[in-house]
């Protein structure tokens, strides 16, 4: 039904454009901020690192969002800061 409707299609291409653009945004600021935390400040063992910058390459946002999960949010929750 939303074909019959130009305007609405046009809504929908404008609100669906935006959202891409808000989340590659917010991806890259995820990806390389969890990369300069791995490398910078995670004192995980070399093959930990290494898997886990396997993990950034390969999987794109989805690994750096996985580390977020695991890795970066674990020193918070430990001090009950979190």
């Amino acid at each position: 039904m939303i074909a019959n409707h130009p305007l609405s299609l046009l809504v929908l291409k404008i609100v669906g454009g935006c959202i891409g653009v808000v989340g590659s945004v917010t991806g890259l600021i995820m990806f390389f901020g969890m990369l300069a935390y791995l490398i910078r400040y995670d004192q995980s063992p070399l093959i930990a690192k290494v898997l886990w910058l396997i993990a950034f390459f390969f999987t794109a946002f989805f690994g750096s969002t996985l580390y977020f999960f695991v890795v970066y949010r674990r020193p918070s929750t430990k001090s009950g800061k979190a």
